[in-house]
């Protein structure tokens, strides 16, 4: 049977009832021993008026958390009596593992950057078409394209907006598709 829970870092006071009989002497002593993995711990206890009072100590870093033997001595004539023997549980420590964290300063300042500017120019205004004319090309309607020429040579498609043109001339139209589908 359990006679109590205590905890590992705190003092802990038991008292105990205690009468003794078929004697005249009085109470020597009384102690309360834990039985420890390694070793025990010996409690002395106080009496008083038939009550004894142990002084459990802060066991934090002598005992693990666990149930254990625990007894309680009583010294009489020199003579050791044991008139009980239970178990105490001590509990399981909550403890925390805090860590010191590097702050990294934040510098202050501005950053700038700069955006591309759209100049408007009248090269930049001109359409696609009108572009190609200044170059010296030909535009000729065929279909729905409208297509570069050099004299006789196709050289390139154009719209209102692109132009797309071939580093080559081409005799015929499906050469010129064929070199700038590539």
């Amino acid at each position: 049977m359990i006679l109590g829970k205590l905890k590992l870092d705190e003092q802990t006071d038991m008292s105990f009832g205690i009468d003794v009989y078929g004697t005249t002497e009085q109470v020597d002593r009384v102690r309360l021993v834990i039985e420890g993995p390694h070793f025990d711990i010996s409690c002395h206890c106080e009496v008083a008026n038939g009550e004894v009072t142990a002084k459990v100590p802060k066991l934090k870093g002598i005992f693990p958390s666990g149930v254990y033997e625990a007894r309680l001595e009583t010294i009489v004539e020199g003579k050791i009596f044991t008139p009980l023997i239970e178990q105490i549980e001590f509990d399981q420590l909550v403890e925390f593992d805090v860590t010191k964290k590097t702050v990294k300063p934040v510098k202050e300042g501005v950053k700038v950057t700069t955006r591309s500017i759209k100049m408007t120019s009248e090269d930049t205004r001109k359409t696609g078409i009108q572009k190609a004319i200044d170059e010296g090309y030909e535009v000729v309607q065929m279909n729905t394209f409208n297509v570069l020429k050099k004299g006789e040579k196709y050289c390139g498609l154009v719209s209102e907006n692109k132009l797309l043109k071939s580093n080559k001339e081409f005799d015929t139209l499906s050469d010129l598709v064929d070199d700038l589908s590539k």
